[in-house]
């Protein structure tokens, strides 16, 4: 066997050992499956199923965790027909992870940094993650927090 066959031979091998490794260890990182839900009476907690319940789809759920008074000053939103409507031509990025950071407690008030993490592979020379920050602030109505802010989530 020549040496450039042998040389080919390995470099094949390798590379098909390699795209075999990546494989056994994308379907075997913890992250796959369920998420684990923050408690439901915490401003991150309500933070985190407000995002899961746009990103499934299930709007309602997700317009019951924002505050009524902030939605009635809003002239966008003001109705859940108007806030849905945003949400009619969006296509949402299938790979894409929310990191909820920890809340600044002010009293009845507090804010909760998001970041979203969205896979795009767009080429070889580009960043394949768009990250971008949402600071949402939320308040204790009636002993229930509510977010007053952002009253709408783009993730596409």
């Amino acid at each position: 066997m020549k040496s450039s066959n042998k040389w080919l031979l390995g470099f094949g091998s390798a590379l098909g050992i390699l795209v075999i490794l990546a494989v056994v260890l994308v379907l075997t990182l913890p992250g796959r499956g369920e998420i684990e839900l923050l408690p439901e009476n915490t401003p991150e907690g309500v933070v985190q199923r407000y995002i899961y319940a746009i990103k499934d789809g299930n709007y309602e759920e997700a317009y019951g965790y924002l505050s009524p008074s902030s939605l009635k000053g809003d002239l966008r939103y003001g109705t859940y027909e108007e806030w849905s409507g945003m949400f009619m031509y969006r296509e949402w990025a299938d790979a894409w992870r929310a990191i909820i950071g920890e809340p600044e407690l002010r009293g009845e008030k507090a804010i909760v940094s998001v970041s979203i993490e969205i896979f795009n592979p767009d080429g070889v020379f580009s960043n394949p993650v768009d990250t971008r920050y949402y600071p949402f602030t939320l308040e204790k109505q009636e002993g229930v927090w509510k977010i007053t802010s952002p009253l709408y989530m783009v993730i596409y």
